[in-house]
């Protein structure tokens, strides 16, 4: 029968067929089979050297398992999981597989379960990742000694059955990414072995109904990303031995009720973030000790956090972010030893942040922003270096003022700085290279002077700089242009920076280069190597010269591409060469163009279709007329006749093109990312 296996799946290509047919060899020292062996007690030898398990998984397997494998007599468990070519049908032979107990099919292709009901030992089935499609069928509710269903990622649609309370020895049901819908069957309820139920990211309505989990034990409940619809009920202060319970991403309204803290003693994660909650928090949530984890994210809470949340030592992770808190920051939360991760941003708190909160040794992840009425400076330092396990800083849109203190480059483990829209002065400061993991820079939106420090390039791990809307000045270093990760560079929007454009080319992971708003001089760079770019911006600069023939020329031409060119000097032809790309936004209005290649003009998709709609006119008007955005548009622009215009594209007629510019098309970056630390105190 193995070696019918081996053949029908085609052996001679699995990843591993170690001892596989090979003559004279046990097949008990084959790959992936294991054997009874006597345990020299028990007088019953009939199982010795007979196959127990069958593990030939993630081992590429093609054809067709051949049903004989069923007929090994006693055998317990059979895994092929993750061989995506390998076909299955499990008509017909399961019924001789009476010792079976654990069958693990997830990733190959079974198309429908005819005859899984006639596995009676089974306890263990994953059937995951398999696309069945339709209803879950009724022969898995025929299993009556099942303990763990895996069935998630198949497609599943319409309602639980009430027949899964025949399961009735389950204790871990998996049935999330699907989309089945209707409410939660009150049969359920009669698992009372459950531990884990998740069913993630279904379709299920209804309100919650907490008496189907009263009697379930030790358990774990995710029904995250449903459409419930109610209020969370009192009841469910009854499952008094509920240790993780998530219900984020729903419809949940009203408040949260106090039965709550009847959980006191065994719920270590609660997770209600994303639904529509309102209230305040009730006292008794707070006396939650052996919780490890709490995020009431993005729902309506209101009024003030009660000090007594310092009770709560074995928080890991608090997320408390965009609700409408008001009130001070409690100082209490410095009591809360454990803490790693610390989310506030986006409430109406008001005050200062406390400098208790630099007692939080242990703290990765830390979000104050977009707050009410926070303020501060940046001068009380970081602690002198107790927070060194932070990770990244977000303190956008603080209100915070002062210089960026030396202190905050100690921290050798940061990898996300967010300090974007506050009043920081001063310069960014040379100690910036000590910080060797820092992926993401955002300092835009301040009152930054001086130079871009020439140690930034020294930041292998770079991969987001933002410096936009500051007073520096200078010329942009050239080692810059040693950061083999840079994605994304941004230094436009009232700096002063001045020179010529630095040699882009090494950064070929760079989509996105921002510089608008500037007095950088010399010719426009080809950017002919930058196969991944998705937005150019060298608006408003002292560019001259020729639109390089290559320009973009490594550009994938189906990539959608913002090129904005406005305001500059560039003169000559705009290059035939872009006809490659399909879809482009370009702007190059008020520069000393002469002409367009007339391939351009067929480019029906660019600017939004305003091409196909006006050819050339579509990208710039011609010489001797005008319009304010220098081109026809289907919003209302179009060119009209100005006799004093001598190149194409003129926003105004006679008029000077630094004078009549459109107000830049500066899209301002902040990433607002809820993972955030605040890494010095206030």
């Amino acid at each position: 029968m193995l070696s019918d296996l081996y053949t029908a799946t085609g052996g001679l290509d699995w990843n591993d067929s170690t001892n596989w047919v090979q003559q004279g060899t046990d097949i008990c020292n084959w790959k992936g089979i294991s054997c009874y062996q006597s345990d020299g007690y028990s007088g019953d030898t009939r199982r010795d050297g007979q196959i127990k398990e069958i593990n030939l998984s993630h081992n590429n397997l093609g054809g067709t398992l051949p049903p004989s494998i069923f007929n090994l007599p006693y055998l317990e468990s059979l895994n092929v999981e993750d061989n995506p070519d390998l076909h299955v049908d499990l008509s017909g032979g399961l019924s001789k597989a009476q010792f079976l107990k654990f069958l693990t099919l997830s990733k190959t292709q079974v198309s429908n379960l005819n005859g899984i009901g006639d596995a009676k030992s089974l306890e263990e089935l994953h059937i995951a990742d398999m696309k069945l499609g339709g209803t879950i069928p009724s022969s898995l509710f025929n299993l009556p000694t099942l303990k763990v269903l895996h069935a998630n990622d198949n497609s599943f649609s319409g309602p639980l059955p009430p027949t899964i309370g025949q399961l009735t020895n389950m204790e871990e049901l998996y049935l999330y990414d699907n989309e089945l819908t209707g409410q939660i069957p009150l049969e359920l309820g009669r698992l009372s072995l459950m531990q884990i139920l998740t069913l993630t990211n279904n379709a299920f309505s209804g309100s919650l109904p907490a008496q189907v989990f009263d009697q379930m034990t030790n358990l774990h409940i995710n029904l995250s990303y449903n459409d419930f619809t109610g209020t969370l009920s009192s009841r469910i202060g009854d499952m008094t031995n509920l240790k993780r319970f998530a219900c984020d991403g729903t419809q949940l309204t009203g408040q949260l009720p106090a039965e709550l803290g009847n959980l006191v003693n065994n719920i270590q994660i609660l997770n209600l973030a994303g639904n529509d909650l309102k209230g305040s928090i009730p006292l008794e949530l707070y006396l939650m000790t052996s919780i490890k984890k709490l995020d009431l994210g993005y729902n309506l809470f209101s009024g003030r956090l009660d000090n007594v949340i310092g009770a709560m030592t074995s928080l890991e992770s608090l997320h408390l972010y965009h609700n409408q808190f008001t009130g001070r920051i409690p100082a209490a939360i410095g009591d809360l030893v454990n803490l790693q991760e610390l989310n506030l941003a986006e409430n109406n708190f008001d005050g200062t942040i406390p400098a208790q909160l630099n007692d939080l040794t242990n703290l990765k992840f830390l979000s104050i922003q977009r707050e009410g009425g926070i303020s501060g400076t940046t001068d009380v330092g970081i602690n002198q270096g107790k927070t060194s396990f932070l990770k990244s800083l977000h303190l956008t849109n603080a209100a915070l003022t002062g210089s960026i203190p030396e202190e905050l480059f100690s921290l050798t483990l940061l990898e996300e700085l967010f300090l974007s829209h506050n009043e920081l002065t001063g310069s960014i400061g040379s100690g910036v290279e000590q910080l060797k993991q820092l992926r993401d820079l955002y300092l835009f939106g301040n009152n930054l002077v001086g130079t871009i420090p020439p140690q930034l390039g020294y930041l292998a791990k770079m991969e987001h700089m933002s410096l936009g809307k500051n007073r520096l000045q200078g010329s942009i270093p050239r080692q810059i242009t040693s950061l083999p990760l840079l994605e994304f560079f941004f230094t436009g929007s009232v700096n002063g920076f001045t020179g010529p454009v630095p040699n882009f080319s090494t950064l070929r992971k760079l989509n996105t280069i921002r510089l608008s708003d500037n007095e950088l001089t010399g010719g426009l760079p080809s950017f002919s190597r930058h196969s991944e770019l998705k937005a150019l911006d060298f608006s408003e600069n002292n560019l001259e010269g020729p639109v390089p023939s290559n320009f973009l020329e490594s550009v994938d031409s189906e990539r959608s591409l913002s090129v904005d060119l406005s305001n500059n000097k560039l003169t000559g032809t705009v290059p035939g060469d872009l006809t490659r790309i399909t879809d482009m936004m370009i702007y190059l209005r008020d520069n000393r163009i002469n002409g367009i290649d007339p391939s351009l003009c067929t480019k029906t998709s660019w600017n939004q279709g305003d091409v196909g709609t006006f050819q050339c006119d579509g990208i710039l008007c011609p010489s001797g007329t005008f319009a304010l955005s220098g081109r026809a548009s289907r919003s209302g622009s179009s060119c009209e006749p100005c006799r004093l215009n001598q190149y194409y594209g003129g926003s105004t007629c006679g008029g000077s093109s630094a004078s009549s510019s459109r107000p830049a098309a500066t899209t301002i970056f902040i990433l607002a990312v809820s993972t955030s630390i605040v890494a010095f105190v206030f």
